[in-house]
């Protein structure tokens, strides 16, 4: 472990910033400059490196040395001049070349401190280019930045797909059984797929009883012990440890017993006779909502000019189903916190 040190100085004070990493003392500073370099360790920081940063404009990228992963840059420091439009400007974009590559973001202040800038999925060369504008040329002697550089596979989100093998269902388009209670009901993948040559490596059933299964098998077998509908859902991860965003659902409707009622009208001996009543039977039912469907809470980043997407794709509905009255739509309900909706886009599309 190393431990860079900079000095923060205001008038006469000076603070000594201590940052410490995993990153071993074999690892390289990596100073700013016009140019590019190709490494997954070591230090990316400003011209100044131990002292205040300077009023020289740069390009500069960073790619991995492992093909297939992408540049990430953890910011243990960032604080640069700042005031309105003349500020010291850092702006990051997602590739190789600025002409080419995608903006994520521009970042002055301490923007960027505590937060890690990472290429996208999108990014075929995995790296990321820096693009330093010192407008301001750092009149208050500001330390400037300190960024661990690591590399790390992007998630290419791959796809599920399920079948029920046994028993099997009587129309094959509506994955939809009946079954008694501890009956076997045999699973199956049905052609889930890694996307970008990413192949499968695990395969999670979520058999909606309260049991969840991950297993390096395509086949699985289940019995449940409930009566009701039971929603049987699939997802599958990939060599990275991406998984499945979709739904296929797999419905599975579990009987109940009935209750045997019989009453005689009189008591009856071994080898008599006797009359029954005519209803010795009564069927148990059960009620149950549509299939609720959430996502997980996440954290959505404070992360400026980063582009966040977290699909919740809703599948259950019958092949061909067709929302053709608004007022059919009940509600959709967000539960959700945030400092300033004025930067939020919400989208809903009914195909």
């Amino acid at each position: 472990m190393i431990n860079p040190q900079k000095w923060l100085c205001f008038a006469a004070w000076c603070v000594a910033l201590i940052l410490s990493s995993q990153v071993s003392a074999q690892d390289s500073e990596f100073l700013i400059t016009n140019g590019s370099i190709t490494t997954c360790s070591g230090f990316f920081v400003d011209d100044g490196n131990e002292s205040f940063y300077s009023d020289t404009y740069y390009t500069f990228t960073i790619c991995p040395d492992n093909p297939g992963d992408v540049i990430q840059i953890d910011f243990a420091l960032f604080l640069l001049f700042s005031v309105g439009n003349n500020s010291d400007v850092m702006t990051i974009y997602d590739g190789d070349y600025v002409d080419d590559a995608i903006w994520l973001g521009s970042y002055s202040g301490d923007d960027l401190q505590g937060l890690s800038a990472t290429g996208t999925v999108n990014n075929v060369s995995g790296c990321l280019t820096f693009v330093f504008q010192p407008a301001a040329g750092n009149p208050s002697n500001l330390p400037g930045w300190t960024g661990v550089i690591s590399c790390t596979t992007p998630c290419s989100i791959p796809v599920a797909a399920s079948v029920i093998l046994d028993p099997e269902p009587e129309n094959p388009i509506f994955q939809s059984v009946g079954v008694c209670i501890g009956q076997e009901v045999t699973f199956a993948d049905d052609g889930s797929y890694g996307t970008n040559g990413f192949g499968l490596e695990t395969w999670i059933w979520n058999f909606d009883d309260g049991t969840v299964v991950e297993t390096t098998s395509p086949t699985i077998t289940h019995t449940f012990s409930e009566p009701g509908e039971h929603i049987v859902t699939l997802a599958v991860e990939d060599e990275n440890g991406c998984q499945s965003l979709n739904i296929d659902p797999l419905q599975v409707l579990v009987s109940t017993i009935p209750d045997f009622n019989t009453e005689w009208t009189a008591e009856v001996c071994l080898g008599g006779t006797g009359n029954a009543n005519g209803l010795p039977v009564q069927s148990v039912t059960w009620t149950a909502l549509p299939p609720q469907v959430s996502g997980d809470d996440i954290f959505i980043s404070d992360d400026l000019g980063f582009l966040f997407t977290n699909p919740i794709v809703l599948d259950f509905f019958e092949p061909g189903a067709v929302l053709e009255d608004c007022d059919d739509l009940l509600s959709i309900t967000l539960n959700m916190e945030h400092s300033y909706m004025g930067d939020l886009q919400i989208q809903i599309t009914c195909p």
